[in-house]
């Protein structure tokens, strides 16, 4: 069937599963609105289709899936529709009872949650006293003072220049600059290499205290165990991260549970509430993942960035 081949190429990007479930869930769209035609024509009609779901009785949880289907595919294929559906999929994630079961989560790692000022007042009130209190706010202002990365910078070498080939993750630092390149990493098939500049304008405050890490540390990695000046690895900054929270604020805070924070806090703003798919997906671009994946990391809060 033809639809189905460009469905397939639209989400090329797409793990296998996630194609079939979205083809899947397109294909029975089609039926459910009657269209026989062999194209995706029938998405522009987003009341017809909006009023065929609505009023089929569907689970919540089906009722959901079809509208993230379709928010993805409108999406990839430009559709005027796509704006009109991504606010149907919010409203039904939002009514989803499966989602507030999976939800109870929450429960768990609410006394965990903290929001993006109660994290930067922390990172203020952190020493800097001892290389290993340098060091420490220097891992936390990488995670606090930007959207955060995953578990990307452990075993980091540190260069004066830029290498003539280089396919590892290096830092090169300068007087004036330093700059983050991440060749490696969980999506860089999708998002390619990444740079991350740093000097007196921009992002200034991670500039000034990797600047100071730097008098400290002369090593040839960004992040060392002080005793022995080996790189701390993907399991030690795993390790590292929660405690140095635990030892400030007594809060259990994983990268994961960092991410999950500032996709909510950004997803609740009047902004990316009232902004284009364009808009927001420039926001989850900045942590390196796709709107799917940022759709799943969002929690619900209330007007004051509480977990509810």
């Amino acid at each position: 069937m033809e639809y189905k081949k460009e469905l397939a190429e639209v989400l090329k990007d797409k793990s296998d599963m996630t194609k079939k479930t979205y083809i899947d869930r397109i294909s029975s769209i089609k039926r459910l609105v009657e269209y026989d035609p062999d194209d995706l024509e029938f998405l522009k009609n987003d009341k017809k289709i909006i009023k065929f779901i609505d009023n089929e009785d569907l689970k919540l949880s089906t009722k959901k899936l079809n509208y993230i289907s379709l928010s993805v595919v409108s999406g990839l294929l430009n559709l005027p529709s796509q704006d009109i559906f991504y606010k149907k999929m919010m409203e039904f994630k939002d009514k989803n009872n499966d989602e507030r079961q999976d939800n109870k989560i929450d429960i768990e790692i609410k006394k965990h949650w903290a929001t993006h000022e109660e994290l930067k007042t922390m990172y203020e009130s952190m020493p800097e006293e001892t290389p290993e209190e340098i060091q420490e706010k220097a891992i936390i202002a990488l995670y606090v003072l930007q959207p955060p990365l995953r578990n990307d910078y452990a075993k980091i070498k540190i260069l004066s220049r830029e290498p003539r080939t280089e396919t590892e993750n290096y830092m090169v630092v300068q007087k004036k600059k330093i700059i983050f390149n991440l060749n490696k990493y969980k999506t860089a098939d999708h998002f390619g290499s990444i740079s991350l500049n740093y000097d007196e304008n921009n992002y200034p405050e991670i500039f000034r205290i990797l600047k100071k890490w730097f008098e400290h540390n002369k090593g040839n990695y960004l992040f060392i165990r002080l005793s022995t000046q080996r790189a701390l690895n993907e399991i030690d900054m795993t390790k590292l991260i929660p405690s140095i929270f635990e030892k400030h604020i007594n809060k259990h805070i994983t990268i994961q549970l960092l991410r999950q924070m500032y996709e909510t806090e950004e997803q609740n703003k009047e902004d990316y509430i009232n902004g284009s798919m364009k808009d927001r997906k420039k926001v989850h671009d900045k942590l390196l993942h796709s709107s799917t994946v940022a759709q799943e990391y969002r929690k619900l809060i209330n007007k004051k960035n509480n977990l509810v």
